[in-house]
């Protein structure tokens, strides 16, 4: 059985590339792997490989949220769609057929928000 707890240069990098990926701090990766934080710390100053593996996972959500808080402190359009049954013919038992079909589409603007625009 191969142990997380002591470094592993096939296995780490990608596996905290992808816990990064998922949103995960390094305090929140150390604790996955069973380390401390103080070791985590010292793996990625020791280990290049490690940092810069960590570094898209980070830079790829910290972009997302980025991205999601300018559209919320900017506001944005969404659009709202209304389905109801309605009436498609009659099944082979006699029985009444039904579909959905769009009824409406309305555009709203939400705007923005004071507590995003204030990050």
């Amino acid at each position: 059985m191969i142990s997380l707890r002591r470094y592993d240069h096939g296995i780490h990098p990608t596996l905290c590339y992808y816990m990064a990926l998922a949103g995960l701090t390094l305090a929140q990766i150390a604790e996955k792997l069973g380390i401390s934080d103080r070791t985590m710390d010292t793996w990625v100053q020791v280990h290049p490989e490690l940092k810069d593996a960590i570094r898209p996972g980070k830079d790829f959500i910290d972009n997302l949220v980025e991205g999601t808080l300018l559209k919320r402190a900017l506001g944005y359009d969404v659009v709202e769609v209304t389905r109801e049954h309605v009436a498609a013919g009659v099944n082979n038992d006699g029985s009444p057929k039904f579909r959905m079909k769009v009824t409406k589409r309305v555009t709203k603007h939400l705007p923005g928000e004071p507590a995003a625009m204030i990050f």
